[in-house]
């Protein structure tokens, strides 16, 4: 666990920031210690370094939180990590890609915010198509109909 009691800062103080992150950009930041981290920066030695500080944007909170991998929600669907944050250019994403990740059927699915229809609609149907698709390759099915019984024979019995 992160010793937050350097400057004053511990995990009860975060919560003021996790609420403004939450009430203007509508995410929920669910670990604390990584909130820490991203306000207050990490330590090292008697410092700490590479935090945002408390006076930043809820916007550029949100991201340096998401280069610490922390765990986003949404309307309690999970976030999927590096939406906010670009890892290459190291720095905020100005128009984020939403995508969260769904459990449906026992099987993680990705769903892109802002499509038409309930995200549990949307797994449902692509699941099926994939199945269709996926009983389209290798071999082909042989489509057998059921065969109606037939009606026995008589035995022909031979005694000797």
């Amino acid at each position: 666990m992160v010793d937050a009691s350097l400057d004053g800062t511990s995990l009860n103080n975060v919560q003021p920031f996790i609420e403004k992150v939450l009430n203007e950009t509508g995410f929920l930041m669910v670990n604390s210690d990584k909130v820490v981290r991203a306000i207050y920066g990490m330590e090292r030695g008697q410092d700490r370094i590479g935090g945002v500080g408390e006076e930043a944007s809820s916007a550029v909170i949100l991201a340096k939180y998401d280069e610490y991998n922390g765990f986003i929600t949404k309307n309690g669907y999970k976030v999927k990590n590096r939406a906010f944050f670009h890892p290459k250019t190291k720095q905020p994403i100005e128009k984020p890609k939403i995508v969260f990740l769904i459990r449906v059927n026992d099987k993680m699915r990705e769903w892109e915010e802002g499509t038409a229809e309930s995200p549990e609609i949307q797994i449902a149907k692509r699941d099926v198509q994939e199945d269709q698709v996926r009983r389209g390759r290798g071999r082909p099915r042989k489509d057998v109909e059921p065969e109606e019984p037939k009606p026995e024979e008589p035995k022909n019995e031979q005694t000797a």
